[in-house]
């Protein structure tokens, strides 16, 4: 693991290094070949330059080999605090394949942040939750991550100060009667005691409500809990119809339903309850010096901007995510892209161009703007690979249209068919029923520009999101109009302004909510609102007949093309 993060990119530096110099080396000893001296020597002059190149490598490797240990000394010399994990994506989850996988997750890069700032290193072994808290009480494990602090654990553990908030619902099936008045806590657990209501919870979590905890640890209420040991056995149990709801983080709960593709079958109740999230520490192996460590860390990266920045990296993408990963959305989606396609054959057809050139102009907007987003971002693989869903689309429009152009041509020119002109849709219409398809779906692809600057941690984040969402709204319609030699063009204007001020406000947006509480809800309506007002300004555009935004705003003698 040491030789392949840490030696394998420098050794292919110094190896592409060698390879340069030794060209270089070439080229020159080739050009004074052409000159009368003898050819031999500079055979041996070139056999010299590659000799010291090759020397020079092994020296650098050698070098990289035995120094690079110490490089990481101080890493490893750090004092090691046990903790562990558990799943509870996206706090705390293994990514990766069938090969090797990756221990990450917000909590797990906080704590790891957080002990390196304060001078420990973390080790984490996976573990139950309750048995972890027991072993923390007995000191045989040091550290843990998300921890509620109550009274009773104050007896054998430390807290540090809180680095998240967490904030608990009921999750339910979509056709569950059960109901209790919205945020109130006291009505939801006296309606599950007054029926056969089976509650889910996991076994040793402390929930944000006292009223929540004390029932839960009420003998008299047994029949009505059912305990796990880690978090996705409770949609399981939900799925299987073991249990009749479960409580947990709102996030984790969101993300658990979106990741199993089961959002069309289970929906969260809001209780309107949240609570702090600290560090743990055991009193019995911990001095306090390490708890004050830990929290001047914590408030040197509250005050620095680092804890914003690993919610940003690790929650907003996965809030994101599930927010546009909605039917409603991909149907937008899907709208604009047959705008696009239509577009294109238009195009195609005034130039009359050839079915492959067509089906290019078609294909570009569709894909060739989120196709360049990805490459300058270095998103691997790019999205229009991982979503065929678009390509597909594309690909059945354009094939359905071709055939559609096709009949009309044969019925109305071979036929003589002429009443075939009052069923098709002037041009007109079709202009308009194309520019709301076409602002709907660059709407959206603005959200999907901002999520993509999210995932691909780009920043600052108010510079590269409206940048982002410009790209993938109008990019690939720029990039036609190019190809097609054309500027404003056909049914459409091109207005850049409308996706970049969107963006913009999104992700200012975005990076002031980090700042507090996360709330998924709030996101969603943020991002419905940026849909709404994006369209709005296109159709308010299109039907005064505003222009674009010129270089020179006052000049008007210049005809406008």
């Amino acid at each position: 693991m040491l030789y392949s993060k840490h030696l394998k990119k420098p050794v292919f530096c110094f190896a592409s290094l060698g390879s340069f110099l030794s060209w270089r080396s070439l080229k020159g000893a080739k050009a004074e070949c052409r000159s009368p001296i003898n050819a031999t020597s500079k055979l041996l002059a070139i056999i010299f330059h590659f000799s010291r190149v090759l020397g020079l490598a092994r020296f650098i490797l050698v070098y990289t080999i035995l120094i690079s240990p110490f490089s990481f000394k101080a890493a490893a010399d750090l004092p090691t605090l046990e903790s562990g994990w558990f799943p509870l994506d996206p706090y705390m989850y293994l990514e990766g394949g069938h090969e090797f996988t990756i221990l990450t997750g917000f909590d797990i890069r906080i704590m790891e942040a957080v002990l390196q700032k304060a001078g420990y290193t973390p080790k984490f072994s996976e573990i139950p939750w309750k048995e972890f808290l027991v072993d923390i009480e007995k000191g045989s494990r040091q550290i843990g991550p998300f921890a509620t602090e109550t009274s009773e654990r104050e007896k054998w553990a430390y807290f540090s100060l809180p680095y998240r908030w967490e904030e608990n619902v009921l999750f339910v099936r979509h056709d569950s009667p059960f109901t209790f008045k919205r945020e109130d806590v006291a009505d939801m657990l006296a309606q599950i005691k007054a029926s056969n209501f089976r509650l889910g919870v996991m076994d040793g979590f402390v929930y944000a409500s006292p009223l929540i905890n004390d029932f839960i640890a009420d003998p008299t209420n047994a029949d009505h809990i059912v305990r796990v040991k880690f978090e996705p056995d409770n949609l399981k149990n939900l799925l299987d119809g073991k249990i009749d709801g479960y409580l947990t983080d709102r996030i984790v709960g969101a993300t658990m339903v979106w990741r199993a593709g089961k959002s069309k079958l289970v929906e969260e109740r809001y209780l309107g309850i949240s609570t702090p999230i600290h560090f743990i520490l055991s009193k019995t192996s911990v001095q306090p010096q390490v708890l004050k460590n830990i929290n001047n860390a914590i408030t040197d990266m509250k005050k620095n901007g680092e804890l914003s920045k690993i919610v940003r990296d690790y929650i907003l993408p996965v809030i994101l995510m599930q927010t546009v990963d909605r039917d409603w959305f991909l149907w937008i989606e899907m709208l604009a892209i047959i705008s696009f396609v239509v577009a294109g054959i238009i195009i195609a057809d005034q130039e009359n161009l050839t079915v492959m050139a067509a089906f290019g102009l078609a294909t570009v907007p569709s894909v060739g703007g989120g196709l360049l987003r990805d490459l300058i971002i270095g998103r691997a693989p790019v999205g229009v690979l991982v979503t065929p869903r678009y390509m597909l689309t594309v690909v059945i429009s354009f094939l359905f249209l071709f055939v559609f152009v096709n009949l009309y041509d044969f019925f109305k020119r071979k036929l003589q068919w002429h009443w075939v002109d009052k069923i098709t849709p002037s041009k007109e219409s079709v202009n308009v029923l194309l520019y709301v398809a076409d602002s709907l779906g660059t709407s959206a692809f603005t959200i999907v520009g901002v999520l993509v600057a999210v995932s691909g941690k780009a920043d600052p984040l108010w510079l590269w999101g409206p940048l982002f969402a410009v790209l993938t709204g109008v990019g690939g319609s720029t990039m036609r109009n190019a190809l097609a030699g054309y500027r404003p063009l056909g049914n459409e204007k091109i207005y850049t302004e409308i996706p970049f001020v969107c963006g913009f406000c999104l992700s200012v947006f975005l990076l002031k909510h980090l700042s507090g509480q996360i709330d998924p809800h709030a996101i969603f309506i943020a991002v419905t609102l940026t849909i709404i007002f994006g369209f709005s300004m296109h159709m308010v555009a299109f039907f005064f007949n505003i222009p674009p935004l010129r270089m020179r705003i006052f000049e008007t003698t210049r005809k406008e093309v």
